[in-house]
This record gives C-alpha cells, sequence and structure tokens, in this order.
C-alpha cells in the first residue's frame, strides 16, 4: 500500500497536466489519471519490473485520451440525423 502511495504522490504532478491537456476539461483530466491508476494496477503483474513507470504511466494516460476521443467522437457522429 506505501508503494503505491509512494508511486501516486511522484506520478499525479507530472500526469494530471498531460492528462487534462489531452482531455481538453481539469475534470476529465482528473477522471484520465484515475482511470490510468486503474489500468496500472490492473495491469501490475505484466510489468516488467526495472522498466520506467512514468513512460508506462504516460503510454497508458496516452492510450486512454485517444479511446476517451473517438468514444465522444462516435458518439456525437451517432446523434446526428
Amino acid at each position: 500500500d506505501s508503494a503505491f502511495d509512494d508511486l501516486y504522490d511522484a506520478l499525479v504532478p507530472r500526469l494530471l497536466p498531460y492528462a487534462t491537456k489531452r482531455a481538453g476539461d481539469p475534470s476529465r483530466g482528473e477522471d484520465l489519471v484515475q482511470q490510468t491508476f486503474l489500468q496500472m494496477h490492473l495491469a501490475r503483474a505484466s510489468f516488467r519490473q526495472g522498466a520506467d513507470v512514468l513512460s508506462w504511466s504516460f503510454a497508458i494516460t496516452t492510450r486512454l485520451a485517444i479511446d476517451g476521443y473517438r468514444r465522444r467522437r462516435n458518439e456525437v457522429l451517432s446523434d446526428d440525423p
């Protein structure tokens, strides 16, 4: 638990501005950071020890932002008459 707290404290100041810029909104940026940590938690068994956690977290954030953009774009397109 303490290792996760340390990781969270170290990564959030770097991830949040990036996520907010990608999401285009501070609230969505915060959600994106939370989703990133959830994905990191779920994928922790596949993380290679010694790999760069910062790069991994930014890659996850980027993929989640792209997926969110696509989802929103598809929702807008499906709402068009």
